[in-house]
């Protein structure tokens, strides 16, 4: 058995970010920027966790990954649409 970190890498844009912005293709344009929030905290964040996140609608508690980020920022990512932003890698 193997253990390490999964890290949660972004998938490359297929648009160029010229072409996502002047045409308005709102998967490809967000996909951009979750590059760019890459960029700013440091790279690839690790999984650290599984969480609810209480809202004012039950409906809409979807468990989420905890991302934890080099610098230390933490985001929280959807774990059903999960695939189509990011790939895990373990390290």
């Amino acid at each position: 058995m193997t253990e390490g970190k999964v890290l949660a890498v972004a998938k490359k844009p297929l648009l160029s970010r010229k072409v996502a912005h002047e045409n308005d293709y709102e998967t490809a344009v967000s996909q951009w920027e979750l590059q760019d929030l890459f960029l700013l905290h440091g790279g690839s964040p690790t999984i650290d966790g599984v969480v609810t996140i209480d809202t004012t609608q039950v409906a809409r508690q979807f468990p989420r990954y905890k991302l934890l980020y080099p610098d230390g920022f933490v985001d929280y990512a959807r774990i059903d649409s999960f695939s189509k932003w990011y790939d895990m890698v373990i390290r």
